[in-house]
């Protein structure tokens, strides 16, 4: 159930890591490098993506970038992004799966059954499940947020609500 409160919160490179203590990666525990899976397509919002990856290179984590090809992308920005994977080849259990937002382009994929597949699966095994913005809005149509409580700031917030009232 979406809550009607909207969270605020500062959004640093600080408080980022902050939110994933070492304690709930086993990567860390093993000596690995933590596996770090976003989400990119076309029109995604480029700050999301350069927020994520700035605090996942500064835990020293592995980033994959995945999208059904491994053809450039143009963000919101007009900036190319280049998938490192695709939906086929990634790994299916990261410690964090990250769905970043965007203005439009995840209204486009909020039906598209190739995408909500692959983050209903990546979703149930990663440790930590991060939606961006209207990103979350992708994770809710997915069905990854069924049992969470939610929340998003700004215009994204109704469209989530919107996806919440109607899938049941």
């Amino acid at each position: 159930m979406c809550s009607d409160q909207t969270l605020r919160t500062n959004l640093t490179v600080d408080n980022c890591l902050a939110a994933f203590p070492s304690d709930r990666f086993d990567a860390f525990a093993a000596g690995q490098k933590p596996q770090f899976v976003v989400l990119v397509y076309p029109n995604m919002a480029l700050r999301d993506l350069v927020l994520a990856q700035t605090v996942f290179q500064l835990a020293q984590g592995e980033v994959h970038l995945v999208w059904k090809t491994r053809s450039p992308l143009m963000t919101d920005s007009k900036v190319a992004v280049m998938p490192t994977t695709t939906f086929c080849a990634c790994l299916r259990e990261p410690n964090v799966l990250v769905v970043p937002g965007s203005a439009f382009g995840s209204i486009a994929y909020r039906r598209d059954s190739e995408v909500l597949a692959f983050l209903a699966e990546c979703s149930a095994r990663a440790n930590y499940v991060i939606g961006l913005s209207s990103g979350c809005e992708l994770l809710r149509a997915a069905g990854a947020l069924q049992s969470m409580e939610t929340t998003c700031g700004g215009c994204s917030r109704y469209l989530l609500l919107s996806v919440s009232s109607n899938s049941g």
